[in-house]
């Protein structure tokens, strides 16, 4: 494997020539790793190229041990035959632990293992390379059997910061608990004082098994070093899941952000209602766990408690600023989640967890682990267009406020407080819940009255116009909260697997939506260009439909037609719509396969037509798209939902979604290659512009057959 056999060379070469070799001592070297990371990403700009680059950490974290060995065996003895045998063995021992560091970066939702490298991974910049340095050697190898601590054999290092390096454990005399997660104390300072927190740790080992907490088993006070066993969990963490988001989309992620810490805060919260109440005081991206289930979806675990309570004390104190860089991007800078009143040494409260709580979730918003507690509400209207709701911005900053007695009381008060604020029960004839004031005039919501919510049709905000046109023009219609049957059921003419199965969907919040398709000239105004197939030239103008426009076209309108002065004054966020919003108002409270009923004619649909017998088309505009507007509006007053062009919505496709999709406000998958399309257009036939009909397009595709509608969301909902 020459490239990974280059990047090492070039890694011991920087290690060498800057005086590195003091990283393989087990004391953290924050200065000192600035100057090999430096030196190894100048070296390596120089023999590898991207894409050979790439290749090289790819073999890193999948290539067989075996290989991998060769490779750093090879390195050692072209850049350091000359040295001394204990400086080579020194060097060794710190580029070995190089794949696993790498591996630990790169464990996410796609790939829990980490042993893949993703396209969109950034290797431009010298911070980027921080997380794929260790900074020290490590105190065990690979294999090491440790008879202090139990018998416990080390078999892959999952995690490793400046006083502490994590090991899977494994031990053929454990059968009912082969794998356990051994958390060492390397730092001498923590290591020395560890016995003093025997009472903190005797009352962890008493607690009853709490659901989502990782169950601390072991503690070895008086190790050399001292040690605590956990229940192992395998997956990746909090920050592998920001990254992942950064990587692999375009804009943030509210509601599922929301969601991630409505769970931490459940788990947290059974801790707060103990007797007398605990507070974890270390939650932070890299210790929120992620378990992919059988099942396709995600069990979200919390560890470290009482590590964080030890550590936070030393951590806050300061870090060397290489040192906070590379911590900072791994999700583990402890300092940035540390409350004012830990920050000042004031006695744990549960109130802390709140305050990191609300960074974590500011982070998740904002895709970026290295991010501060925001200050005022200005940084919400950069996620109010992606759908943040006024609540949780609100709930948001109350969890981060300065003022301690303003924050959610613990976490199971924040948890219930979050659920609220997803949408407002009926209540005094409005569904908007607005935070006011402080966290305790915020009335939680029980689980029976939030089920009731998705039973029925909701009642809309009171005061919203049932239409309203924008400044250029844009028609919109309100589309009100509801239930509907969605998909198709397999008998239905022109049914496909992936319509299936028919399931029942709840949206919960009112939207607007664009009762036509966008023209070109809406285009044109917007975007000062007209990508259309459809011009003139072929007897079609202004008014038609655009084409030819990608996902990221779509997305770009409706963020510049947000940014148009007279829309945010009028505070109107547009977006396109989700697959299941689109469908709900495609129907318009039928059920038939049309909105028109069971079959439709080309008065009701442009389509493409055929005489039944002939098969010669029979629409006199067949073979191109037809102005806006030009057939029937169905029942909500939406016109060309069925054909003339395909309409982009925003999720991501999956043929086999339904199965799993959530039963109100379902968003997509969480990846994927392909973007949805709804509707059918004039070159399809008609079953193909059914209400259910759904197909999958590239989000770069630009095809003269596929165009959008703009919804727009409704603040505060």
């Amino acid at each position: 494997m020459p490239r990974l056999q280059t990047y090492l060379e070039c890694v011991a070469r920087a290690i060498c020539e800057t005086g590195g070799l003091r990283l393989a001592g087990t004391t953290v070297q924050g200065n000192s790793l600035l100057a090999v990371v430096r030196g190894a990403h100048q070296q390596i700009s120089l023999r590898l190229s991207e894409a050979d680059l790439r290749t090289a950490l790819r073999e890193a974290v999948a290539a067989p041990l075996e290989t991998v060995e060769l490779a750093l065996s090879d390195a050692i003895a072209s850049v350091a035959g000359d040295r001394t045998e204990d400086e080579r063995a020194l060097l060794t021992g710190f580029l070995e632990l190089i794949p696993p560091i790498i591996r630990q970066a790169l464990r996410r939702p796609g790939d829990p293992s980490g042993t893949s490298v993703p396209e969109q991974l950034p290797i431009a910049k010298l911070d980027d390379w921080l997380l794929f340095f260790p900074d020290r050697a490590a105190r065990y190898k690979q294999g090491d059997t440790l008879e202090a601590f139990d018998n416990w054999q080390t078999t892959d290092l999952r995690g490793f910061g400046p006083y502490s390096e994590t090991w899977r454990g494994w031990a053929e005399n454990h059968p009912e608990n082969a794998t356990v997660s051994l958390k060492f104390i390397t730092d001498p300072e923590i290591a020395e004082q560890f016995s003093q927190h025997e009472d903190l740790f005797r009352q962890i080992l008493d607690l009853e098994s709490m659901p989502g907490l990782v169950q601390l088993r072991s503690v070895y006070l008086n190790g050399d070093p001292p040690c605590l066993e956990s229940a192992f969990v395998s997956g990746y963490d909090a920050t592998g899941l920001i990254r992942d988001w950064q990587w692999r989309y375009d804009r943030p992620k509210p509601d599922q952000a929301s969601l991630v810490v409505k769970r931490v805060a459940r788990i947290v919260g059974h801790l707060h209602q103990a007797d007398p109440p605990i507070a974890h005081r270390g939650l932070k991206p890299s210790n929120i766990l992620m378990h992919p289930t059988a099942d396709g979806k995600v069990s979200i675990w919390v560890s470290d408690l009482g590590w964080g309570e030890v550590s936070s004390a030393y951590a806050i104190g300061g870090t060397e600023p290489a040192q906070a860089r590379r911590q900072a991007r791994r999700g583990a800078l402890t300092s940035l989640y540390a409350s004012p009143e830990q920050r000042k040494g004031r006695p744990a409260d549960p109130r802390d967890d709140v305050y990191a709580l609300g960074v974590i979730w500011y982070q998740l918003l904002k895709r970026d682990p290295t991010a501060s507690a925001p200050e005022g509400f200005e940084w919400a209207l950069e996620f109010r267009k992606h759908g943040l709701s006024d609540g949780h911005a609100r709930l948001l900053a109350s969890c981060v406020d300065e003022n301690v007695d303003r924050r959610p009381a613990n976490g199971l008060v924040l948890a219930s407080q979050i659920d609220a604020n997803f949408t407002k029960p009926p209540e005094h004839g409005s569904q908007t819940f607005r935070l006011t004031g402080s966290s305790a005039t915020l009335k939680a919501i029980t689980p029976e009255e939030i089920k009731q919510r998705t039973v029925a049709k909701l009642p809309i905000i009171a005061d919203l116009p049932k239409s309203f046109e924008n400044s250029i023009g844009m028609h919109f219609v309100l589309v009100e909260p509801g239930q509907f049957m969605m998909g198709s059921p397999p008998e239905e003419k022109g049914h496909h697997a992936w319509e299936g199965p028919l399931h029942s969907v709840a949206l919960t919040r009112p939207f607007y939506l664009g009762v036509f398709p966008v023209t070109q000239m809406q285009f044109q105004q917007i975007m000062k260009r007209n990508p259309s197939h459809f011009t003139p030239t072929h007897k079609c103008g202004p008014d038609n439909p655009v084409e030819q426009v990608d996902w990221q076209d779509a997305v770009t309108f409706c963020e510049k037609l947000t940014a148009l002065p007279a829309e945010n004054t009028a505070c109107r966020l547009y977006r396109l719509p989700s697959e299941a919003e689109w469908e709900y108002a495609c129907r318009a409270g039928t059920t038939a396969p049309y909105s028109f009923g069971e079959t439709v004619s080309l008065k009701e649909v442009h389509y493409f037509g055929l005489n039944a017998s002939t098969w010669v088309k029979v629409a006199s505009t067949a073979g191109k798209t037809e102005k806006v507007g030009s057939h029937t509006a169905n029942a909500w007053g939406f016109f060309d939902m069925h054909g003339n062009v395909l309409e982009w919505c925003n999720d991501w496709w999956g043929e086999s979604y339904y199965a799993e999709s959530a039963d109100s406000d379902p968003l997509g998958p969480l990846h994927g290659d392909e973007r949805v399309v709804r509707g059918g257009s004039f070159s399809q036939f008609a079953v193909d512009c059914r209400s259910a009909a759904r197909l999958g397009r590239a989000p770069s595709s630009k095809l003269n057959t596929i165009g959008f509608r703009v919804a727009m969301s409704i603040p505060g909902t």
